[in-house]
């Protein structure tokens, strides 16, 4: 559960279970606002509890999946700002409605929100954005691959006064300003590929050699289909 403060309302993030409109075990919620997805098992469910001078109303958010209810709503001037997958949303908290939504059209999902000045800083699975409280894309930014880590002790996203500094899967380093600009890059020579095997610097990755089943399987000793072709050609014999 998170809390937030807008003017004399107090607001209350809580997860909740999923909602199904022609449902009898849907929990009582005052108002309901799907964001682009369909009544089904594959979304992500939040309520906002406003409470003003000790009366309350409840507001049923259906997201799409790809997000944290710990982390995707943050304080904004005119309410709550919210990064909802691939959506950036705008909740007035007086007239309990979301007033402006634009879509990022990111390459994979969104990760995290994070507040910068006025604006917002937004890491994603692809791409790194800035974006205003108008909702406005200022710059985005993206690497040789996703940023995330399988190793290294570091964090792929890390907010600094005056740099973002960014790792991507293949350990490759990066730093941008806050106006999106490239300042410094670092690549991995010895860049590691979990599915492949590891590339020496200035050497072509070579993929490992096949498992003895996965050569068998290619030249149809153990082809299901061989089998079974063989199996009926002993049989009409």
């Amino acid at each position: 559960m998170r809390t937030f403060k807008y003017k004399d309302y107090e607001i209350t993030v809580h997860t909740e279970p999923k909602y199904n409109p022609n449902s009898m075990d849907n929990l009582p919620y005052d108002k309901v606002i799907p964001i682009d997805v369909p009544f089904d098992d594959f979304n992500t469910c939040f309520s906002l509890n406003i409470e003003k001078d000790g009366e309350s109303t409840s507001v049923l958010i259906i997201a799409p999946h790809y997000i944290s209810v710990e982390s995707c709503v943050l304080p904004h001037e005119k309410g709550l700002f919210m990064l909802l997958d691939n959506f950036v949303c705008l909740f007035d908290v007086e007239a309990k409605e979301i007033v402006k939504k634009v879509d990022l059209e990111p390459y994979g999902t969104t990760e995290r929100p994070y507040i910068y000045g006025e604006d917002y800083i937004i890491h994603g699975e692809m791409n790194i954005y800035r974006v205003s409280k108008n909702l406005e894309i200022k710059w985005q930014y993206s690497g040789r691959d996703i940023w995330e880590r399988y190793r290294g002790p570091e964090p792929a996203f890390e907010m600094k006064e005056d740099r973002i500094c960014l790792y991507d899967f293949m350990d490759n380093y990066y730093e941008l300003d806050y106006d999106g600009n490239l300042i410094f890059e670092k690549e991995n020579p010895y860049q590691v590929n979990p599915y492949i095997g590891k590339k020496q610097a200035n050497n072509e990755q070579k993929r490992p050699d096949d498992s003895i089943k996965l050569r068998e399987y290619r030249n149809g000793t153990r082809n299901p289909l061989r089998l079974l072709s063989r199996f009926f050609k002993g049989r009409n014999s």
